[in-house]
């Protein structure tokens, strides 16, 4: 897989980005199961267990020196199975980066909640530290450790 990334940023392009249904998938399937087993959850309150992860959308559009990535993400939290009360929130929530094609560094990361709860508890616990984290993590692995 080290040799994905290489490929991709050379990919001439007409425009800043080039979006290529090919490298959608083929990026796609490689980050699905680290984004949906990721721990998203952990750091908010109460609501502190992962019960979902699902990445709905995503597009990759390589560039000469940066790639583009968007993704949407359904993520549901639960209580605790020995909490008293028993609740559970499901949101969706909007992505969109830069990846240095040279570094593979993740930057201008963004991440958009797209309802009020969704809002409440992004602002008040790391979910995007934590959903930056696994994104990166999984590029640097693609892209050999770096």
């Amino acid at each position: 897989m080290k040799s994905t990334i290489f490929i991709l940023a050379i990919i001439p392009c007409f425009s800043s980005y080039a979006c290529n249904d090919a490298l959608n998938t083929l990026l796609y399937n490689s980050i699905k199961p680290q984004i949906e087993s990721a721990d998203l959850c952990a750091d908010f309150d109460h609501i502190d267990k992962t019960a979902r992860v699902r990445l709905k959308k995503f597009s990759y559009c390589p560039g000469a020196i940066t790639s583009k990535i968007k993704a949407q993400l359904s993520v549901k939290c639960k209580t605790s199975d020995s909490a008293l009360f028993k609740t559970s929130v499901t949101e969706n929530f909007d992505f969109s980066f830069l990846i240095d094609n040279q570094t593979c560094k993740v930057f201008d990361f963004d991440s958009s909640p797209r309802g009020d709860i969704g809002k409440l508890i992004a602002n008040n616990s790391n979910f995007k530290a934590s959903a930056k984290k696994a994104i990166q993590d999984k590029i640097s692995e693609i892209c050999g450790g770096q």
